[in-house]
């Protein structure tokens, strides 16, 4: 593991890294979200419509749109930008770079994806701000300090679990590629 104060510098230069181009990650982070809320604003407001208003489940719409908005927020918190593609890397010999870098590879890939999902994070604390402004509701007072710390703790296991099972994935991949082009 790197020291602290690499693993800063790591970490602070791919949020630089990520933050140099805001138009494009706002955009791109907006354009899959406004369609996705907007397909199922349409859908649940038409089934909410249909029962006459009256909640499914115990669930009201507001608070449907809520759970449904979250799982693809939280699966891009996990996922960051799915950029620790070590096969293509030593395929197309970009690998090398790290041969300067006084850490492992493995180390900075992580950081990568952290910095990455920390990005991704900010994006769902902005919209579950405007959440709460546009519809002055909290789902069934679900937030509060302990409820945040088990949050924070699962997401960052599920990302870190995310991340080794990508890189194992993706690193055997390349080797049996590379084993079945040689023959």
């Amino acid at each position: 593991m790197p020291s602290p104060r690499l693993a800063w510098h790591l970490f602070t230069m791919e949020l630089s890294r990520i933050a140099a181009y805001p138009v494009d990650f706002w955009l791109g982070f907006a354009g899959g979200i406004l369609a996705e809320a907007g397909v199922a604003y349409f859908l649940w407001t038409a089934l909410f419509a249909q029962r006459g208003g009256a909640p499914m489940g115990g669930f009201t719409l507001p608070v449907m749109l809520f759970y449904v908005m979250l799982i693809p927020l939280l699966a891009q918190v996990i996922r960051g930008q799915e950029n620790s593609n070590f096969a293509m890397e030593i395929y197309d010999g970009s690998l090398t770079r790290f041969l300067v870098y006084p850490v492992s590879v493995f180390w900075v890939k992580y950081l990568s994806h952290l910095a990455a999902c920390l990005m991704a994070a900010a994006q769902l604390c902005l919209l579950l701000g405007l959440y709460r402004l546009l519809f002055d509701t909290t789902p069934g007072g679900l937030v509060h300090v302990g409820s945040i710390f088990w949050a924070m703790s699962t997401i960052w296991l599920s990302l870190t679990l995310y991340f080794l099972i990508e890189s194992a994935s993706r690193w055997s991949l390349f080797g049996w590629t590379t084993c079945g082009a040689s023959s």
